[in-house]
């Protein structure tokens, strides 16, 4: 009953104090983790708060629709092969793609490594533009096991993601960010990583 009263409250705040935000299930999802990890609804409202403010002003300015053509584009060059067996299998990567891109994680990691990445997100200057790398290196880290697996159990496992290294995710991501800014600036498509 804790965790529900605590949620309700954060949101209410939160929206009281944000007139033009309407509610929407997502906003549970963003809001649970700090719930679920900080003690106080006052350090919740502001990790939230602040989570939000990072989202609303990024999403003003990159639309979902242009992160995703950006993430599948990414997609499509870095793991060609991944992206390949994907369309074989009817993988809708665009419906994966949208949750992790709107949702941030929090549903699909466990709060330990949610928790840690979004620590690097909170010390990171442009945490959103990083985001794509890291959905990207989550792909590139579980390749061998999403090519052996069938649609309905890829689905299953990018939407409930296994036990992964999030420091090495975010050295992986920044890898990524790195090979595909060199592409941009010799004019080239990066080699298959």
């Amino acid at each position: 009953m804790a965790f529900t009263t605590s949620v309700e409250n954060v949101l209410s705040a939160y929206l009281n104090r944000n007139t033009s935000v309407e509610y929407h299930p997502g906003l549970v999802q963003l809001v649970a983790p700090f719930v679920w990890t900080l003690k106080t609804e006052a350090g919740m409202y502001f990790c939230f708060e602040r989570l939000m403010s990072l989202y609303e002003d990024y999403t003003a300015t990159h639309p979902l629709s242009v992160r995703m053509s950006f993430f599948l584009s990414l997609f499509r060059q870095f793991l060609p092969d991944l992206h390949t067996y994907f369309e074989e299998e009817a993988v809708d990567m665009r419906e994966l793609a949208s949750a992790w891109l709107e949702g941030l994680f929090a549903k699909e990691m466990q709060i330990g490594m949610l928790m840690r990445l979004w620590d690097v997100y909170f010390s990171t200057a442009d945490p959103l533009d990083f985001h794509p790398y890291v959905c990207l290196a989550i792909l590139t880290t579980c390749k061998e096991s999403l090519e052996e697996l069938d649609q309905s159990e890829v689905r299953s496992m990018l939407l409930s993601l296994p036990l992964m290294d999030v420091d090495r995710l975010v050295v992986e991501a920044h890898n990524l960010k790195l090979a595909y800014q060199h592409s941009q600036t010799r004019g080239e498509r990066p080699a298959d990583y």
